[in-house]
């Protein structure tokens, strides 16, 4: 079984045509957009979370939960941020 970084160093140096690039890239989107869906899954409405932001840290609770992205509410401001840049806060 290949690692992944096999698989990114095979993409690297193996020549492809356009048409075997565009069938990679829909293979990684779709894995991309699986792994998405199973992140947004780990967290609950109301939920209180932390992420970054410029250097600062946010932390707020979840307010909804989409399938590539989570609602946090930080002070009454809402954010969309990526589920795999979220962390729960005990």
């Amino acid at each position: 079984m290949h690692t992944a970084n096999d698989v990114l160093a095979a993409l690297r140096s193996v020549p492809m045509t356009t048409a075997e690039i565009r069938e990679a890239w829909s293979i990684l989107k779709g894995r991309h957009t699986q792994a998405a869906y199973f992140e947004a899954g780990q967290f609950r409405f109301g939920e209180k979370v932390r992420f970054m932001h410029k250097g600062a840290v946010m932390e707020g609770n979840v307010t909804k939960i989409n399938h590539k992205t989570v609602g946090v509410n930080v002070h009454g401001r809402d954010w969309r941020v990526s589920p795999s840049l979220l962390t729960k806060v005990s």
